[in-house]
């Protein structure tokens, strides 16, 4: 993994610390260790001679050692700081009521830690982690009111009350274990991630049972909103949101990040106006590529978890194939066909059709709709569009196409007969996008060799009627 540097400053939950400590005990029910159980309140303490502390936006991490293999977390917010000057000792605990619901949760965190420091580190640790202990959203922000909900979290307008300042604050319960390591994966990604065409990430406050991650306020909201609200979309104007998405996947991918869930709803406008500076959002189900992968050159062959929303997924992925960064290039290819041309490149009534069609059918330009779009864009499209990943553009390479240095055209775009299919797609999003819903993958499988197995002529009969919503999701009970 390429951590790419903590690039990311946080306002006020930036209390971070690293170093050895000279002794680390550990205390903990024997339930949350190693998934054994041997009565409730039975305890178990662990001696360390000698671990590595790292502290940021509020969780106290322990390792083997510098850069090694993560040994357990622990909460920050609302634990009990006790420091002894005369040992240099200090004491971390959770309050009683915490401890119940660590019981219960069967988190690997201790709920009561105790450290022997050096005597020229101790003042800087004690400082560091009764600031962390004590750090409070509400100290530094208001949470206003709901903006958008998914499965797992909820997004609310927030103000800044030190600098008087408009954020968007998105809060995830925790109580959710089976999606918790998503939680500590988007958190790890934001951490990291600093770009212009990425949300940016203002603040991280990790308590027992809410994470809260404060982001810029993005007051021209959804792209697709913008667009329709508009009605006088151009191919110029596409073009530069283009260019932002490519420049923020290019960024990503450079650093070994994949976000599998590229989508409309995941594109935001920083203003009402042009242009709008689209910017990617929501990291739930992005990923790291392992360093392993690197290291062999497999950078583009590294997940196989079938994640996603089915209108913007590549066909790889639904063969239940390895994949890599260019299912994000192909989403954003999806969503450039569907901003010129206010239809989809690939049309069904059900999954199994959508999917058959992914697989098997080649993008076309109906002269209805395309006829007054340029060649080099329909040229860049046929490029993101590859069913064969190997083929398919880089986002580097996209970017440098020579649709975004020729004068486009300013003309609005014609959506008299496609204004109802797009308007109909964002309402779909709206009330239906679920942030993560959660379908097996062996049915996603099953689906899949059916689909081979089958005739692939348009009048064969469909096994499956139910109608496709664009806001479901394709995803495994185990995801990478």
């Amino acid at each position: 993994m390429d951590t790419f540097a903590k690039k990311v400053s946080l306002r006020y939950g930036n209390n971070q610390k690293q170093g050895y400590v000279e002794k680390a005990t550990m205390r903990r029910s024997s339930n949350q260790h190693d998934g054994r159980h041997f009565g409730k309140h039975h305890k178990i303490d662990e001696y360390k001679d000698k671990e590595y502390l790292a502290l940021s936006c509020g969780k106290l991490d322990g390792y083997d050692k510098e850069g090694g293999k993560q040994l357990w977390s622990l909460t920050m917010n609302g634990a009990k700081v006790v420091f002894d000057d005369r040992t240099n000792m200090i004491t971390v605990s959770i309050p009683r009521v915490m401890k119940r619901e660590l019981v219960r949760s069967l988190l690997r965190e201790p709920y009561e830690s105790r450290f022997s420091f050096r005597a020229d580190d101790y003042e800087e640790w004690v400082r560091v982690l009764q600031d962390s202990a004590s750090a409070n959203i509400e100290q530094y922000y208001s949470v206003g009111n709901e903006i958008g909900r998914g499965n797992f979290a909820v997004v609310c307008n927030g103000r800044d009350l030190r600098k008087n300042e408009e954020v968007a604050i998105k809060v995830m319960e925790k109580d959710n274990q089976s999606w918790k390591k998503f939680f500590v994966r988007e958190m790890d990604i934001l951490k990291c991630v600093n770009h212009p065409n990425v949300v940016r990430t203002l603040d991280i406050f990790d308590t027992q049972n809410k994470l809260y991650i404060v982001m810029e306020k993005m007051s021209g909201g959804k792209l697709f909103d913008r667009i329709i609200k508009e009605k006088q979309f151009t191919e110029e104007a596409c073009a530069e949101v283009m260019n932002d998405l490519f420049r923020g996947l290019t960024y990503l991918h450079s650093h070994n990040v994949v976000h599998r869930d590229i989508k409309p709803d995941n594109i935001l406008c920083l203003r009402n106006e042009r242009p709008y500076t689209c910017k990617l959002a929501d990291f739930g189900l992005s990923n790291f590529i392992a360093e392993k992968s690197i290291k062999q050159g497999d950078s583009d062959l590294v997940f196989s978890s079938a994640v996603g929303t089915p209108l913007y997924v590549a066909p790889e992925l639904i063969r239940r194939r390895q994949y890599g960064p260019p299912i994000d290039v192909w989403a954003c290819g999806v969503i450039m066909y569907l901003m010129l041309s206010g239809k989809l490149p690939f049309k069904a009534t059900n999954k199994e059709e959508l999917f058959r069609s992914i697989l098997h059918k080649g993008v076309t330009f109906p002269d209805k709709y395309w006829h007054d779009i340029s060649e080099e864009a329909k040229n860049l499209l046929r490029g993101l569009l590859q069913k064969d990943p190997k083929k398919r553009l880089p986002a580097g390479s996209a970017l440098h196409h020579d649709w975004f240095s020729k004068s486009l055209p300013s003309l609005p775009l014609n959506y008299k007969h496609e204004e109802g299919e797009l308007s109909n797609h964002n309402r779909q999003a709206d009330i239906k996008t679920a942030i993560r819903v959660v379908v097996l993958a062996n049915r996603l499988a099953h689906h899949c060799e059916e689909l081979e197995s089958r005739d692939t002529d348009e009048g064969s009969k469909q096994s499956d009627g139910s109608k496709y919503s664009e806001g479901s999701k394709i995803s495994d009970a185990e995801v990478d």
